[in-house]
């Protein structure tokens, strides 16, 4: 019985998976900071209503949700990287 075994990513191919993620992680980043401006900007032009509040409360959970996802993504490829 023949047990394939696993295979090892090119250098270079890891290299580009990790920019990858980093240009969606940017990408997700960007996209919540405009959500959240989008939302202070309306915030002010309906005089404080509060579901802009909830909005801008939303946004910028997305926005720690990303840069937290970003690091851990780092960390990962640093670990990866130091074991080699």
């Amino acid at each position: 019985m023949n047990i394939p075994q696993p295979r090892h990513k090119n250098p270079l191919m890891e290299e580009l998976d990790f920019l990858k993620n980093v240009q969606e992680d940017r990408m997700s980043f960007h996209a919540s900071l405009a959500c959240h401006e989008r939302c202070v900007g309306n915030y002010w032009l309906n005089k404080f209503y509060w579901k802009e509040k909830s909005c801008m409360q939303n946004c910028l959970e997305k926005i720690n949700q990303a840069t937290i996802i970003t690091n851990l993504n780092y960390e990962r490829f640093q670990q990866i990287q130091n074991k080699k």
